[in-house]
């Protein structure tokens, strides 16, 4: 009886006092146990898709221009949509123009479809940013699919950009992970927990995560 009371605080405070040790190597911290309580539960972590990429994950491998558009033009449009919603894709565009968001026109009416991509206004016209299935949605001509084998290899995808109802231009991306963001992943996923990625980007799938950082599809749901 006369124990109790120390003992108490000791079977608490040990398996604590280990966690909090264990999550010193990874700068996290349980601030008590109330905390244990309130997160015990927990199945899922949401981040952003700029969360799981940065700027040197995402290449640009080439542009095929349309209808007569000038590459300028088709580089101008797709960067003033993609920085305007937060597109994993726009440090790669504004790369191109030297980081001039000066260049960039205001975009205005931005909505965004589920798991197609983006469409918004650019003075008096409407552009269209996504993929081949947000083409087809609003009645863009795409080329074949045949056509797109040749420029798609492994781990690559086609972001397709349409201004004025016309395919303006396809762009050639790719994705790949970070070995350290890979490793926390992981961690999750080892705790039965699912990561929920918030993204715009079209390309960003259950299947095209899974493939990328080399998991299950199951450990992964995108959101729009």
């Amino acid at each position: 009886i006369i124990g109790s009371g120390v003992s108490t605080f000791f079977v608490v405070n040990g398996p604590l006092r280990q966690a909090q040790r264990d999550l010193a190597d990874a700068h996290g911290i349980i601030s008590g146990y109330n905390a244990v309580e309130e997160y015990q539960d927990i199945n899922s972590v949401l981040v952003t898709a700029r969360d799981l990429f940065d700027a040197k994950d995402v290449t640009l491998y080439g542009i095929k221009t349309f209808s007569n558009m000038s590459i300028d033009r088709a580089i101008l449009d797709a960067t003033s949509v993609l920085c305007d919603t937060k597109s994993i894709l726009s440090d790669i565009f504004l790369n191109i123009i030297s980081e001039r968001k000066d260049y960039l026109d205001p975009v205005d009416t931005v909505l965004y479809e589920d798991g197609m991509g983006i469409s918004a206004w650019i003075k008096d016209r409407r552009v269209l940013i996504g993929s081949r299935e947000l083409m087809i949605n609003h009645n863009i001509d795409v080329p074949s699919k045949d056509y797109e084998e040749r420029y798609i290899a492994k781990d690559r995808s086609l972001i397709y950009l349409s201004a004025a109802g016309e395919l303006s231009a396809v762009f050639v991306v790719g994705l790949t992970f970070n070995e350290e963001k890979r490793n926390i992943m992981v961690d999750i996923y080892n705790q039965d927990m699912v990561i929920v990625g918030k993204s715009v980007d079209p390309i960003l799938t259950n299947s095209q995560l899974s493939s990328i950082f080399d998991m299950p599809k199951y450990a992964f749901r995108v959101i729009p």
